[in-house]
This record gives C-alpha cells, sequence and structure tokens, in this order.
C-alpha cells in the first residue's frame, strides 16, 4: 500500500487539502501523517480526518521530521504558495513522489528547473485538475475534438483579488490550453481591472503550432458554491454544483450530465502514473510556470495587490 504524508490537511479559507486526503484515502492510499503550522491545528486536522473520513494518521508540524518518521512514498503539499518552494526541495532531498497545488512555485523559473532536475525517478504534478473535465465538454460537444482550437475563454471565481487572481486562478487556463494545445507562449496580452467589480479580465493569444485567441475572466464573489465555465471554439460549458452533497454537472448544448469531480480524477491519475513508473511531463510543468511568470509581470504592471 502507498503512503503519503499531506501538508494543509486542513480546510481553512477553502483549502483543497482536506478534499485531497479523502480521495487518496479512496484511492487506498494510507495517509500515514499530515503536516500543520501549529500544534493546534495539527490537533484539529487530526481529528477532523478521523471523525469525518475515518483516516488514522499522525500529526507533524516539521516536514522532515514527518518524512523522517513516516517514510512516505508520496508528499502532497497544500500550503499557501509561497511556502511551495522550501517544502519541494525537502520532498525532493528525500525523492518521494509530490503532488503540489498550484502554483507550484513561485521563485525564478529556473528554479522549478533545478527542483524538478532532483526528482530521480519520482512522479510530480500540480493540483490542477480541470483538463480531467475534457471528456465530459467533448461527450457534450462531440463535433468540437478533432477541430482546431481558435477560441479558449474561461470564468472562474478564485478567492483572491487583484493581481494576486492571476496566481490562484490561471494556473488552471494554462493547464488546459496545455491539454489542449500543448506547449505555447503568450502574447499581445490585454488586461483590464475593475476594483469596483472585483473583476479582472484577461486577452492574450497563445502561439503553438498554430495561434489560439484566449479570453480569461477572473471575478471574486461570495456566493457558495462559486460559478464556472469555459468555452471551445465558442461552444460553453458551466458548471453547476449541489451543495448538498457536492454533486457536479456540466450544462451545455441543451443538456445536463453528472460529472466526477476532477479532483478525484486527477488523484486517481497521479496514482495510475506512480503505480506504474511513469515519468514526470516536466516540460507542462516548466511551460506553465513560464507563462504564469510572463502573464504576472504584465499585469502586475496594470493591477494594484
Amino acid at each position: 500500500m502507498l503512503k503519503a504524508v499531506v501538508c494543509g490537511a486542513r480546510r481553512a479559507r477553502q483549502g483543497i487539502g482536506e478534499y485531497v486526503c479523502k480521495y487518496l484515502h479512496l484511492a487506498g492510499v494510507d495517509i500515514c501523517g499530515v503536516v500543520s503550522s501549529s500544534p493546534q491545528t495539527k490537533s484539529i486536522t487530526v481529528e477532523h480526518l478521523q471523525n469525518k473520513y475515518g483516516i488514522m494518521c499522525r500529526g507533524y508540524i516539521d516536514l522532515e521530521q514527518a518524512i523522517i518518521s513516516e517514510d512516505p512514498d508520496i508528499v502532497v503539499i497544500c500550503t499557501p504558495f509561497r511556502t511551495h518552494g522550501a517544502m519541494l526541495k525537502t520532498v525532493a532531498k528525500y525523492n518521494k513522489h509530490c503532488l503540489c497545488d498550484k502554483p507550484l512555485l513561485w521563485d525564478d523559473v529556473q528554479d522549478v528547473e533545478d527542483i524538478l532536475a532532483g526528482f530521480s525517478g519520482k512522479f510530480v504534478d500540480t493540483i490542477t485538475q480541470w483538463p480531467f473535465t475534457l471528456e465530459n465538454f467533448f461527450t457534450l460537444y462531440p463535433q468540437v475534438k478533432e477541430k482546431p482550437v481558435e477560441t479558449f475563454s474561461m470564468l472562474m471565481c478564485p478567492i483572491s483579488i487583484g493581481r494576486e487572481m492571476v496566481l490562484d486562478a490561471m494556473p488552471h487556463v494554462f493547464s488546459m490550453l496545455y491539454s489542449l494545445v500543448g506547449k505555447g507562449d503568450i502574447k499581445k496580452t490585454e488586461c483590464l481591472f475593475s476594483e469596483k467589480e472585483k473583476c479582472l479580465q484577461l486577452e492574450f493569444v497563445y502561439g503553438h503550432q498554430y495561434e489560439t485567441k484566449v479570453k480569461c475572466t477572473l471575478i471574486q464573489l461570495e456566493e457558495q458554491p462559486k460559478p464556472a465555465k469555459y468555452t471551445i471554439n465558442n461552444y460553453e460549458v458551466s458548471r453547476h454544483v449541489e451543495a448538498s452533497n457536492y454533486q457536479i454537472y456540466f450544462w451545455g448544448n441543451g443538456r445536463k450530465i453528472k460529472v466526477v469531480d476532477p479532483l478525484q480524477s486527477l488523484i486517481q491519475n497521479f496514482i495510475h502514473n506512480i503505480r506504474n513508473s511513469n515519468l514526470s511531463d516536466t516540460t507542462k510543468l516548466i511551460n506553465n510556470m513560464q507563462q504564469l511568470h510572463c502573464l504576472y509581470s504584465i499585469v502586475q504592471q496594470e493591477v494594484p495587490l
């Protein structure tokens, strides 16, 4: 049985760590330890996971100590992104498989390449789950599947505001673009920010074998569950979530279909890659970080914190 240590397993401020624990547990992974920021949150997290999901684990406040004590196969990082760099270096030091929340790292892009090079034969990926909905999109619009992606748009509702919206939401957009058309570079970027409406609109061209025109709307909303939708070549799907049981549906082309939580699909895919000794897609990880850095450098000149 694979063993995992999860950093940031508590759902404070809309964190995803609790659900990662849930889906790892359902996939048959032994969550042997969780790493928290304080003794108080450590105890709260351990008790919560046991009571809600039947997950029996030990708590730590130091990642290196957790790795030494538990010797896990996997380390999952669901902490705020500015902590990722140091944690990734620690995981690479002990050469464990790693799943990290987005953005992967917010340091120099060269640091990303250097850190990834430190993982020898281990699988590394980010928690960018939206590509796992593409099969549902093509179920609704099969006529789009074999067509060039000329346009792509996405609406998302990150919890951050201002330029931080880019770091919160755009890794999902770049993961979608990479899944659809592969490696690319952004150009012809335009941005418009409305502080009153708490909305950031971004438009750019994603250049690859050909060009895809991209438009993203990032808006901060209080409502739960938050709306989300995307279009490919002007064909649209919108996500709807039943709050009572978190059942996800896609609406599109006059139809409504059930969707497996893409986070669960991502976790299953991550475990599959480990069990089959597959190599990390470092081209994806590096390219997506490069484009995120490029976009953020443009946005920070025009949008306040």
